[in-house]
């Protein structure tokens, strides 16, 4: 390159002044101690927080002897209660106010707790100072059960569970569910708990006019069966519930004179539908159903 001329290159190549490279490096350095320095105080604080806390829990026996008001239960508050009252709820846990909250023992209050016939599940919260919260989780009637002898009526959750007589209130559209003698209330039954599950899919498929889900009591050949509000009684037998119920609800909605004559559906036999105690033309023979074969020979009434 000629003397005397200029480029943006030689500016590039020509060293930066001593004097502007220690105001650089003061101005970085000061940087990184504003950040330091800032990381330091968080640091300290979150200590600060752990060591006060723990102080305070540390203290608490020392506190609870010295001022036992301080950490007495004040108040109980409960969440998710809509059938069951809060009022009931705190009488349940039977803990008398002012009762230390280090001798609260919170299993022993979920158990009580649980025992209440409307709730299924529930949880509970110590909130210092003085505080109790309780959530619960309700039972939703699935149906009615009917057990015993003589019969009793009782309020029956998905899982099968009898957990609340019904006495007087208003069941609405909920399907009775005949189950077995032996059954307890409070105790979940696996037939319970499927009478439960087809009086749910019974509403899911429109079938209307369902008085009773039967999973005992009867021939287990033919259970679980239904009974019909005219008096028919529909032989589901087991497995394929799904498939049956909808066969169900199509046969119901065609109104055939015969259907409406007939004292059994039967529903075991595939695609086919038996009907029992109609017309001499559809009696005890049965009656061909959507595959236009023969009816299956008559295994006889049941029930």
């Amino acid at each position: 390159m000629r003397a005397g001329t200029w480029s943006a290159q030689d500016e590039l190549d020509r060293p930066e002044p001593l004097s502007r490279r220690r105001r650089r490096s003061r101005r970085t350095r000061r940087r990184r101690s504003a950040r330091q320095r800032a990381l330091l105080l968080a640091i300290w604080a979150a200590a600060g927080a752990l060591g006060v806390a723990a102080g305070l829990r540390a203290s608490e026996p020392v506190l609870a002897r010295l001022r036992p008001e301080v950490l007495a239960v004040r108040s109980v508050a409960v969440v998710g209660a809509q059938r069951a009252s809060a009022a009931e709820l705190v009488e349940a846990l039977s803990l008398a106010a002012g009762t230390p909250v280090l001798s609260v023992d919170a299993p022993e209050l979920k158990r009580r707790i649980e025992s209440h016939p409307w709730v299924a599940a529930a949880r509970v919260t110590l909130l210092r100072p003085g505080r109790v919260l309780v959530a619960v989780e309700e039972r939703e009637p699935a149906a009615v059960a009917v057990l015993g002898n003589p019969p009793t009526r009782f309020w029956l959750d998905a899982a099968g569970v009898p957990f609340l007589p019904v006495g007087g209130a208003d069941v609405g559209e909920r399907i009775a569910v005949l189950g077995p003698e032996d059954a307890r209330p409070g105790e979940a039954d696996p037939r319970f708990a499927v009478g439960a599950r087809l009086a749910e899919d019974v509403a899911r498929h429109g079938i209307r006019g369902v008085r009773e889900v039967q999973v005992a009591r009867s021939d287990p050949a033919a259970l679980p069966a239904l009974l019909l509000e005219g008096g028919a009684r529909v032989s589901l037998g087991p497995g394929d519930h799904d498939a049956k119920l909808a066969r169900l609800a199509a046969l119901l909605a065609a109104r055939l004179p015969e259907v409406a004559a007939a004292r059994e559906i039967d529903l075991r036999f595939g695609d086919r539908m038996v009907l029992r105690g109609g017309p001499a033309s559809f009696g005890e023979a049965g009656v061909a159903g959507a595959s236009g074969g023969a009816p299956p020979p008559n295994p006889g009434p049941h029930g």
